[in-house]
């Protein structure tokens, strides 16, 4: 009788870990709505959407390639005109530089 308690308390523990392992790795996906989105055009590439921000906003290439990377799970960075990919540029931040650009 013994050992039959003792296998149901560890096999008890071992679900209830796996439930929160489970709980941990299927957490809710980031909000990327107030990030701007963008169209791969050809020709271009994660690089080159990089140059052109980091003169308007200052930003690393590296750190935003990279987190291009991980918040589109993108396998490679190898992308294709019409691909969308969301970047590090808050949508409020592309509309003011707009906005001074056009005044």
């Amino acid at each position: 009788m013994e050992k039959l308690t003792f296998s149901y308390i560890v096999s008890l523990f071992f679900v209830m870990t796996l439930g929160v392992f489970a709980l941990i790795y299927t957490g809710e996906k980031e909000d990327l709505s107030n990030f701007e989105e963008v169209v791969i055009n050809s020709g271009e590439s994660i690089w080159t959407i990089a140059e052109k921000y980091e003169q308007k906003f200052g930003m690393d290439k590296i750190e935003f390639v990279q987190w291009v990377e991980e918040k589109n799970n993108l396998q490679t960075l190898v992308v294709k005109p019409g691909d969308k990919v969301v970047i590090p540029v808050e949508k409020n931040m592309r509309y003011n530089d707009h906005l001074l650009a056009t005044e």
